[in-house]
């Protein structure tokens, strides 16, 4: 299917939609973008002796098509194939509370709940869990601290990746991408990684000072999954060294940066920051892994309606934020795009970039290189209050010499992998 017939079809019936909606008077809501964000987000405090409680729930349905190297639609002879056409859908709910006491101190805590399986929703494959968990303590003119599983500094100020193109969140999200064999999914490198909120730790952020603010983040041991405590063993929680080695960030912590300013018509703002972290030592010989040594930034400005950003990773780093094997290529990320919004009418586009170490070869090393490009088109439209439609184009394009990449061993094979998606949607927020 033409990429360029698609794009057009779907900006001209996100207008056509448009009109029609208004035509009938239905109620509007702005446009919430970036579901974790919204979810997380404070509103104004409570007036002081009081509590504030709510739930915020998010419900999304997807019908798409997928095209891709992998088991979507495309297969060698002799393997198996996925169906293209798909049907999915995925729910998350926020409980927060919001306190300020009689001597002006904010309290609070903050819950993300989810479903563990979005794409079957049959109760014996889909239950819910905590995905990460926080409490805050603070005072306006002292800012706030946040214990637990609290997104960190960088996350909070991170700017400039333009994830609010798609509702679900562009190549940070969970719609578009379910669709297509994991192994053709291009990697996400900037801070709000799944990987990186999720984990335990302690956070400050600041108030604003004449337009700026910082935070600081400490993360004492990288919360592990399960596959990886069978081989780390029963420690894993809290892994200091074990025999060769392993890929788990230790005593991370990074610090940030920003500034928002106003310039007549535009707003600008401007973060950066750096992640540093130690790694999980070699008990038995040389070190293997090198820890975290990663700088970040982003801009992003708006203005008549156009919100044009970048955002920029690179460092020592693998994707999914672990640390990189000692000699290794380091990464670079760049990420980004334009969007643009007249009333209920959300359009723009999304661009990825990234080059990385990729998967380990035993003669090339990580030297080749995986290489990650994607571009992403998203519309979306608020018909009624706390009701958003949307529609998403996705292509995604991962290289690296002499890997194959289907089954991430060293290979002639599958060195370069495709995946298409054109998916609709509807999401309900209350």
């Amino acid at each position: 299917m033409n990429l360029r017939f698609l794009a057009a079809s779907l900006l001209a019936g996100s207008a056509l939609y448009s009109v029609a909606a208004s035509a009938q008077g239905i109620p509007t809501v702005p446009v919430t973008t970036d579901s974790f964000s919204a979810g997380r987000a404070n509103s104004s405090p409570p007036a002081p002796g009081t509590v504030t409680v709510t739930l915020r729930t998010q419900l999304w349905s997807d019908i798409g098509y997928a095209s891709d190297s992998g088991s979507v639609n495309k297969a060698a002879a002799g393997t198996s194939k996925s169906q293209g056409f798909q049907v999915q859908e995925f729910l998350r709910m926020y409980p927060k509370l919001d306190g300020v006491a009689a001597n002006g101190m904010q309290y609070g805590g903050f819950v993300q709940i989810r479903q563990n399986s979005g794409a079957n929703g049959a109760s014996s494959g889909s239950t819910i869990y905590v995905r990460n968990a926080y409490s805050y303590v603070g005072a306006p003119s002292l800012g706030k601290i946040f214990v637990g599983g609290a997104p960190a500094a960088l996350q909070v100020m991170m700017m400039g990746t333009l994830e609010g193109v798609d509702p679900n969140g562009g190549f940070n999200g969970s719609s578009a991408l379910n669709f297509l064999n994991a192994r053709t999914q291009p990697s996400w490198l900037p801070p709000d990684a799944n990987g990186t909120y999720s984990a335990n730790k302690i956070v400050y952020i600041s108030p604003k000072f004449a337009g700026f603010d910082f935070g600081a983040s400490f993360e004492p041991n990288y919360a592990v999954g399960a596959s990886q405590c069978a081989v780390a063993g029963p420690a894993c929680s809290n892994l200091a060294s074990t025999p060769g080695g392993a890929d788990f960030r230790r005593n991370t912590f990074d610090v940030a940066a920003r500034y928002t300013g106003s310039f007549g018509p535009a707003a600008a703002i401007v973060e950066g920051g750096y992640w540093g972290s130690g790694a999980v030592n070699n008990s038995t010989g040389s070190q293997v892994y090198k820890g975290l040594d990663v700088f970040d930034a982003g801009v992003q400005a708006t203005a008549y309606g156009f919100l044009i950003g970048v955002h920029y990773d690179g460092g020592a780093i693998n994707s999914g934020y672990l640390p990189m094997h000692v000699g290794a290529r380091k990464e670079e990320a760049f990420s980004g795009g334009v969007q643009y919004t007249h009333g209920t009418i959300t359009g723009g586009v999304q661009l990825i970039n990234d080059i990385s170490a990729g998967t380990y070869n035993s003669t090339a090393k990580y030297q080749t290189g995986l290489h990650e490009t994607g571009i992403l088109f998203g519309a979306a439209v608020d018909y009624a209050s706390g009701a958003t439609a949307y529609a998403t184009i996705l292509y995604a394009h991962r290289h690296q010499s002499g890997i194959d990449l289907l089954n991430a061993v060293p290979g002639a094979s599958n060195n370069n992998t495709d995946a298409r998606v054109f998916a609709i949607g509807n999401v309900f927020r209350w």
